[in-house]
């Protein structure tokens, strides 16, 4: 799999804003959309396109051949530590979502900052504790599960309070 950034790079991003929001698309046909954006944050093409270009959102996908098969993005970076957040497109669920995973992992702890330091000791991650396959994954990938915090969210698209399992990595 080859990872390609979702940056700005003098003046042009690396996707198009069309082919961005198609990869909403893709999240709500296959049914991942809700699940990713439970709180209703992000709920349709345009504001997911807005949230991927944030100044706050750090974004890379993934491809096999010419298929984007994973986006991921880091925000609420702050003193060494990010809160990383992903979704596999379903072409790869299985074992290709751990490489997929892995590999963001692996790229994102190796983020350096200007002066060339590394800039990630510890990923965090929130997910729903009904989104179980995220949480096996990520386990799967060397996630630690700390622990969910009950009634955490109410989930915008059912009305349904749900908790929220917190899990982190550190880098090696």
């Amino acid at each position: 799999m080859q990872i390609v950034p979702y940056v700005e790079i003098d003046g042009a991003w690396t996707l198009k804003d069309s082919f961005v929001k198609t990869l909403w698309d893709k999240m709500e046909a296959e049914g991942t959309a809700k699940r990713v954006f439970c709180t209703g944050m992000v709920t349709d093409r345009d504001r997911f396109l807005a949230f991927m270009k944030s100044s706050k959102t750090v974004v890379l996908t993934q491809w096999d051949n010419d298929e984007c098969v994973f986006i991921g993005w880091l925000n609420n970076i702050s003193q060494h530590t990010a809160y990383a957040h992903f979704c596999c497109f379903k072409s790869i669920w299985g074992e290709q979502s751990e490489e997929a995973l892995k590999n963001a992992l692996e790229r994102w702890f190796a983020f350096k900052d200007s002066e060339g330091e590394l800039m990630f000791d510890v990923l965090c991650g929130a997910i729903p504790e009904t989104n179980k396959l995220a949480i096996r994954l990520a386990e799967r990938c060397g996630i630690t599960k700390l622990g969910t915090i009950p009634d955490y969210i109410r989930d915008a698209y059912t009305g349904v309070k749900t908790g929220m399992t917190i899990v982190y990595i550190r880098r090696n």
